[in-house]
This record gives C-alpha cells, sequence and structure tokens, in this order.
C-alpha cells in the first residue's frame, strides 16, 4: 500500500469530501474493469492516478430547487 500525504492528495481537489468521492469513484470503476478483489488495492491506484494526472474529474454543483 502506498502512502500518500493529505496535503499532496489536496493539492489536486481543495475539499476532502470531493476528494473522497473522486478516489472512491474511480476505485469503484477500476475494480469493475481490472477485476480487483482486493478494494485497497483499487483504491492506491485510484490515488496514484490522481496524483499523477492521469484522472480528471468535473465536479457539478446542485442547485436548490424552489
Amino acid at each position: 500500500m502506498i502512502d500518500y500525504s493529505v496535503d499532496t492528495l489536496m493539492e489536486k481537489t481543495k475539499n476532502k469530501y470531493v476528494l473522497s468521492q473522486v478516489i472512491a469513484k474511480r476505485a469503484r470503476e477500476i475494480r469493475s474493469e481490472e477485476g480487483f478483489v482486493l478494494g485497497y488495492k483499487a483504491i492506491d491506484q485510484a490515488a496514484q492516478e490522481l496524483v499523477d494526472d492521469r484522472y480528471s474529474y468535473t465536479f457539478e454543483r446542485e442547485e436548490d430547487e424552489e
């Protein structure tokens, strides 16, 4: 398991909630694409892709419905 500092990962998103959502989403994609049985391997790969700028994300804010 690779250790990433929170600061290194936070440089990519500036928001811990968004960071956790981005890594979790990509880890689920990796797990289904590559068939990883162990989730931590997918999480490691997702974090590595984010740090290496091999994965990008878009964040759309939901508007409040009135």
